[in-house]
């Protein structure tokens, strides 16, 4: 996703259906050039504890993949039916994480957030 992104390049959109009935979505911001990955972070505890914030103030998760790399999220049940409501909900959210993406930036490389 390129439109309406301002404090991104992109945002990377994974979506997954499981063997356990669920489909997780999980968004990753591009960062001048790449992913914003924790062992790049110039304050890796900083950005950690923002991550922490976001995730409950936001709709969608954040967290870190086992390689470091930062994304936002969120895992939809598939146990009654097929809740095209709450995929468009999710869908309709992904253009939000841009502006969070903003936050982060001085806990990343040390730029003002925006």
């Amino acid at each position: 996703m390129t439109a309406d992104v301002a404090n991104t390049e992109s945002l990377e959109v994974i979506v997954n259906v499981t063997d356990a009935n669920t489909v997780g979505f999980r968004i990753y911001p591009h960062y001048r050039g790449g992913y914003i990955n924790l062992s790049k972070a110039r304050d890796q505890a900083g950005l950690m504890r923002r991550l922490l914030l976001l995730s409950d103030q936001n709709f969608l998760y954040w967290g870190a993949d086992d390689v470091g790399d930062v994304f936002s999220g969120y895992t939809v049940t598939l146990e009654s039916s097929f809740p095209s409501e709450a995929i468009v909900v999710v869908l309709r959210s992904i253009a939000n994480i841009d502006k969070y993406v903003g936050q982060l930036r001085p806990f990343y490389d040390g730029s003002p957030a925006v």
